[in-house]
């Protein structure tokens, strides 16, 4: 996993981990790439699109920008899933946890006899 912020700089470091990583583990898959602090107010930022397509690298996650939700999380001493459990950037960090632990199946059917075992556990 690769984590970067929509700047020129991070593109570049990016950019020179990717390649580094294609040349010395060309068997292996790509890293998913995360971009962290999309959308903060008054900072000029390169799109997601371009980002990906310049470090050639495919579109992996985002992390929206809230300072809110940093900012409540970190005074009360909790992880931003557990302070603030509906929010746009605890469902990003559940997306990404879900990614690293079954790559791949995150976007995979799941059957009808799993929605109900899980349905049943959470009101039994």
């Amino acid at each position: 996993m690769i984590t970067a912020t929509p700047d020129l700089t991070s593109l570049r470091n990016t950019k020179q981990i990717s390649e580094y990583l294609r040349q010395a583990r060309p068997n292996d898959d790509m890293p998913i790439l995360v971009m962290n602090q999309v959308g903060q107010p008054r900072r000029p930022e390169i799109a997601i699109t371009e980002f990906c397509e310049a470090v050639r690298l495919n579109e992996g996650h985002s992390i929206p920008y809230n300072s809110s939700i940093f900012g409540r999380a970190a005074n009360s001493g909790r992880i931003v899933t557990y302070s603030n459990e509906r929010s746009s950037v605890a469902s990003a960090f559940r997306d990404i946890a879900e990614d690293l632990l079954n790559p791949g199946m995150r976007n995979k059917p799941v059957s009808i006899k799993r929605n109900l075992v899980h349905f049943m556990r959470k009101w039994w």
